[in-house]
């Protein structure tokens, strides 16, 4: 019963992964985000590293900034897990624009590139 409460209010999202891009959908909405996987990364004055820009803001980005594409690796297809989770929950927070209430999404994750001998288990 609970599940099919959640289900009303919780739009199935739709993820597809290539190397240079990045397609999210919210599938009841059709929401679309469609950029390429670029987070760019500062530094604070206390070292850490602060997101600055995702996606296409982060390729537009004209400062001293790391830019990193986090899914560029010659063998796999996430090189960075913690920078690409940070793009991913950027692109479900994009599409996913329920306001009444933040439930869980639905997520599929459907990687495009990369699959010559399978996916590991960490992806």
């Amino acid at each position: 019963m609970l599940n099919f409460i959640t289900s009303l209010f919780s739009n199935p999202i739709y993820i597809q992964i290539w190397e240079n891009r990045i397609l999210v959908t919210n599938i009841d909405d059709q929401i679309i985000f469609d950029e390429k996987p670029l987070i760019a990364i500062e530094k604070n004055n206390k070292n850490q590293e602060i997101i600055a820009a995702i996606g296409n803001d982060a390729e537009h980005d004209k400062n001293s900034r790391t830019i990193s594409n986090p899914f560029s690796h010659p063998r796999i297809l996430v090189k960075d897990f913690i920078k690409a989770e940070k793009i991913i929950q950027h692109a479900i927070q994009t599409v996913h624009k329920n306001t009444i209430l933040k439930l869980t999404p639905q997520v599929v994750i459907h990687p495009m590139e990369r699959l010559d001998g399978g996916i590991t288990d960490i992806e």
